[in-house]
């Protein structure tokens, strides 16, 4: 069967995105339930378990994406002698699967294997793209299709992004603590940004050396990791003493009743407006920017120094951005999920990774923008505040993304500011330094 060469990859990747809705919708309804969807029961057609459901999909997924591609450039998927059995295992599935959503909406509406419409719909999606999978090479390359390259620059970001939130999602279904599958799920981010920092460089030059990577380990493993717990405890040891959430959680400070996405994004909004401002604040007043400048030391960004940060700005960051949503009792499932997006995005902002954010630019603070803000120029960097996201910085004037240029040389003015781990922690007390110079 030779088809024309736009219509065979257009109706792959309709039919994997079909396949990504149906999957999607159901890890929502299963993580946290939404009224304008079916519920969870409706999508569930078979008695595996969800977890061993969900990781099945994901694969499948993977599979249909790998052959999506494969199908855009032309190349082979199958063997010669497996084309035939493909196609006609392909036609039983279809017809195995109509009969049963037609008996389920007729005769056999009380069985309940025939009676879950949905999954036997979407299983008719998979027959259909499986019997589409022998024609894959035989047709040629599409005209003007898009080279791997510029695909994977505007597909990194969105789908690490999505790929890292139904990792963790899958995790809780397994019975992991929100921490735990957070932990998890944004560590595997950070090795997906890294095999892109390899193979998609946005320079080649910034390819870290081995001191500053074993630095930056220094600056992420105490300034991100311990310390973040500790004032953590520090603040469950202040409610404990009397600092009550319940005086706060009666005046409706945050609203638990909406769902957790809700609850998430409200606390992206809120605790970026705070994050702007102080870090807006961090360049234009002297005593907070010896803190500050430590942050802007690196000649190179790659995603670790995402954690370069003075431990005392630190503290009062955690004081904008954790603590106040801490105190008015925001449940561990909603931080989970703003610690995800604060992470995986923090990796890319940093990163070395040639991507293309596209219409993201006008909502998330990524790569193309945050580079900007560590330009050496100080006229340039004194923009792009925006700790996720560039909202903020849109409506007060601060964005700045030039569209005729690349972003020059990165740093700190002072030639001679230290550039290690030990040095950084004491350099802001050092009078006779100023790094704005």
């Amino acid at each position: 069967m030779r088809l024309p060469s736009r219509v065979l990859p257009t109706a792959l990747g309709l039919l994997t995105c079909l396949f990504a809705l149906r999957v999607a919708a159901q890890l929502l309804q299963a993580v946290s339930p939404t009224e304008w969807l079916p519920p969870f029961a409706a999508w569930q057609g078979s008695a595996l378990p969800y977890p061993v459901l969900l990781s099945t999909q994901v694969l499948i997924l993977t599979v249909m994406v790998w052959v999506m591609f494969r199908g855009w450039h032309g190349n082979r998927v199958l063997l010669d002698s497996w084309m035939k059995p493909v196609r006609v295992l392909a036609a039983i599935y279809f017809g195995t699967m109509a009969f049963r959503l037609l008996a389920g909406l007729t005769i056999l509406a009380h069985v309940p294997w025939f009676a879950a419409a949905l999954p036997a719909t979407f299983h008719l999606v998979l027959a259909t793209f499986l019997f589409l999978v022998p024609s894959v090479r035989e047709v040629e390359k599409p005209a003007g299709a898009p080279d791997p390259a510029q695909t994977a620059q505007v597909t990194a970001y969105p789908g690490v992004l999505l790929a890292t939130f139904a990792l963790h999602a899958m995790l809780l279904t397994l019975g992991l603590g929100s921490e735990a599958a957070a932990t998890i799920a944004v560590t595997a981010a950070a090795v997906a940004v890294t095999l892109f920092e390899r193979q998609l460089p946005y320079r080649k030059t910034w390819h870290p050396p081995l001191r500053d990577v074993i630095n930056d380990v220094a600056f992420m493993a105490v300034v991100q990791v311990v310390l973040p717990r500790l004032l953590g405890f520090a603040v469950v040891v202040a409610v404990a003493g009397g600092v009550s959430t319940s005086r706060l959680e009666p005046h409706g400070l945050w609203p638990h009743h909406w769902n957790l996405a809700a609850q998430a994004l409200l606390m992206l909004l809120t605790a970026d407006f705070l994050r702007y401002w102080l870090h807006r604040a961090a360049h234009n007043i002297p005593l907070l920017w010896r803190f500050h400048a430590v942050h802007h030391a690196p000649r190179q960004l790659y995603w670790l120094n995402v954690g370069r940060f003075h431990p005392l700005e630190k503290a009062v960051q955690f004081g904008f951005d954790s603590a106040p949503f801490i105190l008015v009792g925001v449940s561990t499932h909603v931080l989970a999920l703003y610690f995800v997006f604060y992470a995986v995005n923090g990796f890319f902002q940093h990163s070395n990774c040639n991507v293309r954010l596209g219409p993201l630019n006008y909502l998330v603070s990524g790569p193309e923008l945050h580079r900007w803000h560590h330009s050496k120029k100080i006229a340039e960097s004194n923009n792009n505040y925006g700790n996720n996201l560039i909202v903020w910085d849109w409506l007060f004037g601060t964005r700045f993304l030039p569209s005729d240029r690349q972003v020059g040389v990165l740093g700190l003015l002072d030639a001679d500011y230290p550039a290690d781990f030990l040095r950084q922690m004491r350099s802001p007390f050092a009078s006779q330094r100023n790094p704005t110079t």
